[in-house]
């Protein structure tokens, strides 16, 4: 999955080669490859809603600038 969003094959192959498997490698928010795949970018693409926003809007109501 990480090859279809775009990740090197070299990073994803050091990635895997964890002894404690791939996941505890690429599962969280902190980690870097997770970060490169799912950038901004591409949530917005998939209908994400930027937390940002979302924040700004109900913290300042009315006067909002995004």
């Amino acid at each position: 999955m990480l090859l279809k969003l775009g990740v090197a094959k070299d990073q994803v192959k050091k990635a895997s080669r964890s002894r404690k498997g791939y996941w505890s490698r690429v599962a969280g928010s902190r980690n870097s490859l997770v970060n490169l795949a799912l950038s901004g970018r591409y949530l917005e693409e998939q209908g994400v809603p930027s937390m940002r926003a979302l924040w700004v809007t109900f913290k300042y109501r009315d006067k909002a600038q995004l």
